[in-house]
């Protein structure tokens, strides 16, 4: 229930910037593949149950996002019994829980640069979580001067000393989830 909870926290945050017409970031660690694809199969089921929502894209910023998708897809075997659940029976024909219909790859900043503009809505998943390098970094600063954008941290405090992403939770937080672990 509590997790349901907190879900339903992100979800709501997410919406409510992307109804303002902001674009909402992600910043995701490439370490922590599980939380990216945890992320992943949130915003797909979302989506996928709202077609309201399909005016927003979803994109996932990563230069090794193909690799790791296709990984997955062929490692069914090692995810939880919730996951086999879904891809033999969901919707009576055979369901690939990673073949994502609403969310989209990008390899690199300037592939997302080139195919979303900046102010149009939409929700980006992207590394680093710290915000110091990378991907996440470049949308951030790309992004920052929007008031209607929302930059939404989804691991502890704890992940993010000493960097970019500290200071931001620190100066700019204006909304907190009710878990003070993160998402």
């Amino acid at each position: 229930r509590r997790y349901a909870q907190a879900e339903e926290a992100l979800l709501g945050m997410i919406l409510r910037s992307l109804r303002k017409d902001g674009t909402v970031l992600l910043p995701v660690d490439c370490c922590s593949t599980g939380r990216v694809l945890e992320l992943l199969l949130l915003l797909e089921a979302a989506w996928a149950a709202d077609a309201g929502l399909q005016a927003y894209p979803v994109v996932y910023v990563s230069p090794l996002g193909d690799v790791v998708l296709d990984q997955i897809k062929i490692r069914m075997e090692w995810m939880s019994r919730v996951v086999h659940n879904d891809f033999d029976t969901s919707m009576g024909f055979l369901y690939h829980p990673f073949l994502f219909q609403h969310v989209q790859l990008c390899s690199s900043f300037q592939d997302y640069a080139q195919n979303y503009p900046a102010r149009k809505p939409k929700v980006v998943l992207a590394s680093s979580a710290s915000l110091e390098i990378g991907d996440a970094r470049e949308i951030f600063c790309r992004m920052c001067g929007d008031p209607n954008s929302t930059v939404i941290f989804t691991t502890s405090d704890v992940a993010y000393r000493d960097c970019l992403a500290q200071r931001v939770i620190h100066d700019f937080v204006v909304e907190r989830p009710e878990n003070p672990n993160g998402i």
